[in-house]
């Protein structure tokens, strides 16, 4: 939650192409320094695959999260970040008959609290 605060006030004077790729900059070099990187051999299908799934299920959604803060606030977009997790959880225990353990409920709890504190004081 803090993170959508710091992107809310970054993106009133950014767009949100040039946050998001900022962040995903600053979120890959880091990795790349301390960790190193090793290129592998790989079918070229393999980085085409990789890359889309980056651009995808990274990058278009930073994008979108950070135009939803600058439009609607970051308490709200984090509100309204709640339904996919509660949906996936519920689905997967429906469809897989998957449970939650304690810690997972405990983290998820301290999660919503801190997301409906942060709702609340930015309403102030």
């Amino acid at each position: 939650a803090a993170y959508q605060l710091i992107i809310q006030k970054i993106s009133s004077r950014q767009s949100s192409m040039a946050v998001a790729s900022a962040v995903s900059y600053w979120s890959v070099i880091p990795a790349v320094v301390f960790w190193g990187f090793t290129p592998i051999a790989a079918p070229p299908l393999v980085f085409i695959v990789a890359l889309a799934m980056g651009f995808f299920s990274t990058f278009l959604p930073m994008v979108l999260l950070v135009a939803a803060i600058s439009r609607i606030g970051a308490a709200e977009t984090a509100m309204t970040s709640f339904v996919g997790p509660i949906v996936s959880v519920v689905a997967a225990n429906l469809l897989f008959g998957e449970l939650l353990s304690h810690g997972q409920i405990l983290g998820g709890a301290l999660v919503l609290i801190s997301v409906t504190l942060l709702f609340f004081v930015d309403r102030r």
